[in-house]
């Protein structure tokens, strides 16, 4: 069978590798977070809130999302594949004397193929002028008390990808800066459950005769203090035969990748996985014919 390449160009833009706006980035997960043993394969895109004006819809999905993660779901506020749940919310004010009221949030959790998986309501008491400034501490509260009870729809029999028959084994990233070798080989095994892939909790399978998925990172030399940067996947058989690969590239402020890498891996494993699970199934489709 003739190697198979499929080139892909990173969705991340230049802004999204930029130093992570608050709250995310005291959300970002560190090298070790738990969400990346989620048992299910379901993850969650958060949408911007309704009801509010920008940038704050946007900052509280982010806080949102940040405690998805803390609550052990995959969960991002720009990426999203075929297993992927979304999360709409809309938020109104309640005020009261002295500038303090109620913020209530009502979310709907859509499942993969757009039908109502659960709904909620939160109500948190805040001061409203802080709340409209976008405080952290305001948006945190919102998100933490939203977070479990969504997270609990996803651990219920039937949050799962599309089921696929193979099975994948990720080593650690060769050449990733920063912690970019465990935290993007993790984010892309989390990635590839997402979309039925059933892939091993480790970078090494205890049994059968899985294939594997070799990813590396390249760095370019800096020049106006840019740098390229390529990101190589590549799938091979239990022999070691390569069966084909997916490229990514893109020119990225220098360093960015030099220490945590964050919500940047989800969004660079998750770019990435439509083009893995097309030469899977191109695969499947060569041993079983048409």
């Amino acid at each position: 069978m003739s190697r198979i390449v499929i080139a892909a160009l990173l969705l991340w833009s230049l802004a999204s590798c930029q130093p992570l706006p608050h709250p995310l980035a005291d959300d970002a997960p560190p090298p070790d977070a738990p969400i990346m043993t989620l048992k299910d394969s379901a993850g969650i895109v958060v949408a911007p809130v309704d009801g509010l004006p920008a940038p704050l819809a946007g900052q509280l999905a982010e806080a949102l999302a940040g405690s998805l993660r803390e609550s052990d779901v995959p969960a991002s506020t720009a990426t999203r594949n075929r297993g992927s749940y979304t999360l709409r919310s809309a938020a109104e004010e309640q005020p009261a004397a002295d500038g303090r009221g109620t913020v209530v949030l009502k979310w709907q959790l859509l499942g993969p193929d757009g039908k109502l998986a659960g709904h909620q309501e939160q109500s948190v008491a805040t001061n409203l002028p802080a709340w409209r400034a976008g405080d952290a501490a305001v948006l945190d509260a919102l998100a933490n008390s939203a977070a479990p009870s969504i997270a609990m729809l996803l651990q219920e029999d039937g949050a799962t990808g599309v089921a696929t028959g193979q099975r994948l084994v990720v080593p650690p990233i060769a050449g990733a800066p920063g912690d970019g070798a465990k935290t993007l080989a993790d984010a892309m095994r989390n990635s590839l459950r997402h979309a039925g892939i059933e892939v091993a909790e480790g970078p090494v399978a205890t049994e059968g005769n899985p294939l594997t998925l070799v990813g590396s990172v390249a760095l370019g030399p800096i020049a106006a203090k840019q740098q390229d940067v390529t990101i190589l996947w590549t799938l091979r058989n239990p022999d070691g035969k390569q069966i084909g690969e997916v490229k990514q590239q893109n020119r990225i402020p220098a360093g960015t990748l030099d220490g945590a890498w964050g919500d940047i891996a989800y969004v660079v494993a998750s770019s990435a996985t439509p083009g893995i699970t097309a030469i899977l199934d191109q695969l499947k489709l060569a041993r079983t014919g048409p």
